[in-house]
Formats: C-alpha cells, sequence, structure tokens
C-alpha cells in the first residue's frame, strides 16, 4: 500500500506493470498532471486505488493486448476520471468516478473495450437532470460495450424511463462520440 502526494507533474509514469492499493493525492498542485499514465499496459491491473485532485486520474495509452481497471475510486479531478487512447480490450468495472471536471471515463482510438458496473456520479458537469451538454462519459468507436447482458453502470443523471419500476433505466444511457 502507498501514499503519494507529491510536488512534481504526474504521479506515476509507468510502462507495463501493474498498480495495486495505492492513494494518489496531489491536492498542493491542483490541476497538475496525470495521477497514473501506463504506456503500453499489456495484461496490466489497477486496481483499489483512490485518486484524486490531478488533472487527469488514469491515463491509458499505447498498444495493449488486454488492461484491467477496476475498483478504484477517482473523484474531483479537473479533466477526466479515466482517459484511453489507444490499444484495444481495455476493461474498465467497478470503478466510483465522481465530480470529474471532464469526463468520468473517455475512450478515444480504442476499441472492444467493456466499461460496466461503475458509478458515475457528477462528471463533466452532470447534475441530477440529464443534459447532452454534460454527458459523462465519451467513446469515439461503437465497438466499446457500455453493458454485458442487460447490466451496465450507474449514472445519476439518467433516472427514467423505469416502466417496471425494477431500478434499472430502460433505455441506454446517451454516449457521444
Amino acid at each position: 500500500f502507498g501514499e503519494f502526494s507529491d510536488e512534481a507533474l504526474n504521479g506515476l509514469y509507468l510502462h507495463r506493470c501493474s498498480i495495486l492499493d495505492n492513494h494518489f493525492s496531489n491536492s498542493e498542485l491542483k490541476g497538475s498532471g496525470t495521477a497514473i499514465t501506463l504506456t503500453e499496459p499489456d495484461r496490466t491491473n489497477i486496481e483499489n486505488n483512490h485518486v484524486e485532485y490531478y488533472l487527469n486520474g488514469i491515463n491509458l495509452t499505447g498498444n495493449v493486448n488486454s488492461a484491467d481497471v477496476k475498483s478504484n475510486r477517482i473523484e474531483n479531478n479537473h479533466g477526466d476520471g479515466i482517459l484511453v487512447h489507444g490499444g484495444s480490450n481495455y476493461n474498465i468495472h467497478g470503478n466510483l468516478l465522481f465530480n470529474n471536471s471532464g469526463y468520468g471515463v473517455n475512450i478515444t482510438d480504442s476499441t472492444d473495450c467493456k466499461v460496466k458496473s461503475n458509478t458515475f456520479i457528477n462528471n463533466n458537469g452532470a447534475t441530477d437532470i440529464f443534459s447532452t451538454s454534460r454527458i459523462q462519459a465519451y467513446t469515439t468507436h461503437s465497438s466499446n460495450l457500455w453493458d454485458e447482458s442487460g447490466y451496465g453502470n450507474y449514472w445519476n443523471d439518467w433516472t427514467g424511463p423505469d416502466g417496471d419500476n425494477d431500478g434499472i433505466v430502460d433505455e441506454p444511457y446517451l454516449i457521444f462520440g
């Protein structure tokens, strides 16, 4: 377990490795860099981390065979919570993405990613009322999946319609790209 509160531009910049059970806090230099940057994170796990007050929380870039980003708390960053650029087969699940100024998850030029069982609350200026100008996630490819077997993510601004009152919204969240 590690605790990082640094005065450098970025928290960690790593190539092909796993990061587990850490707390990244950069409250001294708000908006200064990215907490975790991984290049070519082939078969990488980023799990159980708490990331706050950076420019971007987690940045994954490069050619990827597979990588899991799970069970992280990513909040109050001045850009995106999770930024994915390039590669394919990312699994992003079980994360709390809260109050990031940019998107909770932003996937560009990446394919075959699965984003499920995450909690999105008030990212990109979203409130409890849905607005197309304040969507909480973004993707550039339709091959990225935002649900699996009918179970997706929780979006605090997406509350209806729920015709059968089972607590699951009957229409998928609108993600543009």
